[in-house]
């Protein structure tokens, strides 16, 4: 019974969310653009794991933090990436970045953890995996089931199987194998880059409502912002912006230009 109304009080909420965001639609003309509406959430909670989110984390409208997830301070989770701690945690370090369309899973006893100021290229997909401070894994770069210690490189589309990469190691092939060892202008190269990005995302995250500072009181809820004002100053644009959570029972409208 509990469940079924736990389900019920779920579609009857998101239904009206959906609603609210139809409302402000016809209400708001100042708006530059509109973002369709659809059933994506950027956190949500899985048999009672919730994500846990630092206050200035950025996470992509079009990302996916699902279950037992962890993003730690100043960590970025881009566009189309998808962390899913269902049968494992996920934990990203201080200041690490989790590039576009990356894919991190776990399963049984096989959780991922980023250290700190770690760079996750593009595409590049992470399982049951350990991945040390001021490491790159490469775009399209694969590793499972590994330990990649700090200071390392493995190469865009390698692909790392039950190995143990080494402390300033750079790997690459598939299956990927020690090539050389890292000039130490190239490791601190990294730890840059990692840092570039951790101003990067500060610039997108003024467009949009921080998830973080928007999760309700259960903190189990993200309410995303598809909305920016037209010249407002960051500030004023978070004011400004209208944000309720995605609808996951509701109807899914067009928006337009």
């Amino acid at each position: 019974m509990a469940r079924f109304i736990n389900t019920i009080g779920r579609a009857l909420r998101e239904t009206g969310q959906a609603m609210d965001r139809l409302g402000l639609a016809a209400m708001d003309v100042e708006n530059t653009f509109l973002v369709p509406l659809n059933r994506h959430r950027q956190l949500m909670n899985l048999e009672g794991k919730v994500p846990s989110l630092s206050g200035d984390v950025w996470v992509a409208p079009s990302a996916s933090a699902i279950g037992d997830v962890a993003v730690s301070a100043g960590a970025s989770v881009w566009y189309g990436t998808v962390l899913r701690g269902d049968a494992a945690p996920i934990v990203v370090g201080p200041g690490s970045n989790i590039q576009d369309l990356t894919s991190i899973t776990t399963s049984e006893g096989a959780g991922v953890t980023i250290g700190s100021k770690v760079t996750v290229g593009h595409k590049a997909m992470l399982h049951g995996c350990s991945i040390g401070d001021g490491t790159l894994v490469g775009m399209g770069a694969q590793v499972y089931n590994s330990t990649v210690e700090g200071g390392a490189m493995v190469a865009a589309g390698a692909v790392v199987k039950d190995a143990a990469v080494g402390a300033g190691q750079l790997w690459a092939g598939n299956p990927a194998t020690h090539v050389r060892d890292l000039t130490p202008d190239e490791v601190q190269a990294m730890v840059k880059q990692a840092e570039a990005y951790a101003t990067l995302s500060g610039k997108h995250r003024t467009e949009f409502a921080d998830v973080a500072d928007l999760m309700d009181s259960e903190g189990a809820q993200a309410k995303g912002s598809y909305w920016r004002r037209a010249g407002a100053l960051p500030g004023q644009a978070r004011d400004a912006l209208r944000a309720c959570g995605p609808c996951e029972e509701g109807a899914e409208a067009e928006g337009r230009t």
